[in-house]
């Protein structure tokens, strides 16, 4: 996900951009309207804010921007690995789509036939406006849907940005080298304690890991679902967090009490995904 051209949020110039500077950039947009939490204090900002929220539906209201995370895992043959990553190459000329932000992906790790995107549009009606009038065209173009068997797809909004060792969302997925992804499933009555968790205890103690570049908070709406999205390094540089810091974090924020579910992938990033 390249840098944009607004100097807000996810903006800055091409000038500086990190080596193997090779995913797709969003055509004539910034990142503005991405949340309003660039650093921990904003976080704790966020976080007093929070605080007088008495139900856990107003969240999205008062913590979220417009921006939409768009998740998605298509399930590939073996022997349909290299075509499909052909084919998902040719959706390229959606980076001049308004609204376009970006996206980033690869096969997961430990799943070598899921094929997994993340793809940020700037709001609703952009991305509706894609999939009524561009969105089914690349697809005939490309073929790629002879390529998987199944297809899962889930948008989320955004909720707030994750600070790492890069300044800018767009230039920590940039940079990634693995994408870790984690899609927790908290009942109605906790969401409020577990999003206060993620603001006080999982985004600072995850900015202070070395190796974890940057990342978003996501929330679906009218669902129970959350995205957590972190881009790393290097797979070492995950894993030692899974080894230093992660049983620490998780305790802290009391994350046994708030989630029903979890389901984790380790995505090794394709520079020309």
């Amino acid at each position: 996900l390249g840098r944009t051209s607004s100097n807000e949020c996810g903006g800055g110039s091409q000038k500086g951009a990190p080596a193997g500077f090779g995913v797709w950039v969003g055509h004539g947009m910034g990142m503005a309207r991405f949340g309003r939490i660039g650093n921990t204090n904003d976080v704790y900002v966020a976080v007093r804010t929070l605080r007088s929220i008495e139900s856990a539906s107003h969240i999205s209201s008062v913590l979220c921007s417009r921006m939409l995370v768009k998740w998605i895992v298509c399930t590939v043959p073996e022997e349909s690995r290299d075509a499909f990553g052909d084919a998902q190459q040719l959706w390229r000329p959606i980076r001049y789509a308004d609204g376009f932000v970006g996206q980033v992906g690869g096969f997961d790790i430990a799943d070598a036939g899921a094929a997994c995107v993340v793809a940020l549009w700037r709001d609703q009606a952009s991305y509706e406006r894609f999939m009524a009038t561009v969105h089914d065209a690349v697809a005939d173009y490309n073929g790629q849907q002879s390529h998987y068997t199944s297809l899962d797809t889930q948008l989320y909004r955004a909720v707030s940005r994750m600070p790492g060792q890069q300044p800018k969302l767009n230039w920590a997925l940039a940079e990634g080298k693995v994408l870790r992804v984690a899609q927790c499933s908290v009942p109605a009555d906790r969401q409020t304690s577990f999003v206060r968790a993620q603001l006080e205890v999982w985004t600072p103690g995850m900015a202070a890991t070395r190796g974890m570049l940057g990342g978003v908070f996501a929330k679906q709406e009218g669902s129970d679902r959350f995205l957590v999205v972190t881009s790393w390094a290097s797979e070492t540089a995950h894993e030692l967090y899974t080894q230093r810091h992660l049983p620490e974090l998780k305790a802290r924020a009391g994350a046994d009490d708030d989630l029903e579910s979890i389901v984790g992938r380790r995505v090794e990033l394709d520079p020309q995904w």
